[in-house]
């Protein structure tokens, strides 16, 4: 298995006894033509921690649905 690491903070997401990663946020991106990264594909991971931190400095925050209410919208 490969390891998957946080590009945020270089802490290797976990894998638990049955080898699932822990919870993290995979991101990837096709960037399109006359964008700054034209023709570049990027891919992040990042762990709970810094995912925290970093929505937390949103002006808008990421909307939350909490599955035992789903008519709930949350900010996180």
């Amino acid at each position: 298995m490969h390891k998957v690491v946080c590009n945020c903070c270089g802490k290797e997401i976990e894998r638990n006894q049955f080898g699932y990663l822990e919870e993290h946020v995979t991101l990837e991106k096709e960037w399109g033509y006359g964008s700054e990264f034209d023709g570049e594909t990027h891919s992040i991971d990042i762990c709970q921690n810094c995912y925290k931190k970093l929505t937390s400095s949103f002006k808008i925050p990421p909307l939350s649905v909490d599955k035992n209410y789903s008519e709930n919208f949350l900010p996180v």
